[in-house]
């Protein structure tokens, strides 16, 4: 299990929050918000657990990580597996470089690649945007990720596919909902389901995954 105390951050950075991914407790990504007073000014980079150093890697444009409707569910973290049979990380962002939802995912060669989904300039948009991500590990360690507003919109819906990352389709009746969150679950004849749940607040559902997952 991962105890947080055993993690020392650097004392010249205020880590304002994150979120881990992993098969496992020896074998896991740390993602933190850091270098700022505000969250909302914060940039995002990879905290080692053996130096405590952070390595920057991008710098979130306009975001609501503060905003008190979506809180909690602005980044989080999976795992899973890629086409080496390698396990490999990925978080999903609400806000990104480009004002809008981002993947951040460690690919072959251990770097750290940004991903983007489309890009937000009219600013009536950026200030009446809420959004929420939900990743979940499913059974087969394949990465699940969905990204959607309060308003109803469904940015991304797609699963990792070994590191080819393949669009899904959302469901039918829930491309209506809002702030969906991801439910893994196990069906009796041994095969692997994930439901969508949608709400109009920005609350907790139980979830059951494989791997090593959570937000601070």
């Amino acid at each position: 299990n991962l105890t947080p105390t055993q993690t020392t951050f650097p004392n010249d950075n205020d880590v304002l929050g994150g979120a881990f991914a992993g098969s496992n407790g020896s074998n896991y990504r740390i993602m933190v918000l850091f270098g700022a007073s505000d969250i909302t000014d914060a940039d995002v980079g990879i905290l080692s657990t053996s130096t405590g150093v952070i390595d920057k890697i991008f710098e979130p444009g306009f975001n609501r990580f503060d905003d008190e409707w979506t809180f909690g569910r602005s980044y989080e973290g999976a795992n899973f597996r890629n086409a080496f049979a390698s396990t490999r990380e990925v978080f999903y962002f609400s806000y990104g470089p480009n004002n809008t939802y981002a993947r951040m995912d460690r690919n072959l060669f251990g770097e750290w690649d940004v991903h983007e989904y489309g890009i937000i300039f009219q600013p009536e948009l950026l200030y009446e945007s809420r959004n929420c991500v939900s990743a979940m590990t499913a059974w087969g360690n394949t990465a699940v990720g969905i990204g959607s507003g309060v308003m109803g919109d469904v940015g991304f819906f797609e699963w990792s596919d070994f590191g080819n990352w393949e669009e899904l389709p959302v469901p039918s009746g829930m491309d209506n909902g809002s702030l969906h969150e991801l439910v893994v679950d196990r069906t009796a004849a041994g095969t692997s389901s994930t439901a969508i749940s949608s709400t109009t607040t920005c609350g907790s559902s139980a979830r059951l995954s494989r791997g090593l997952a959570g937000s601070f």
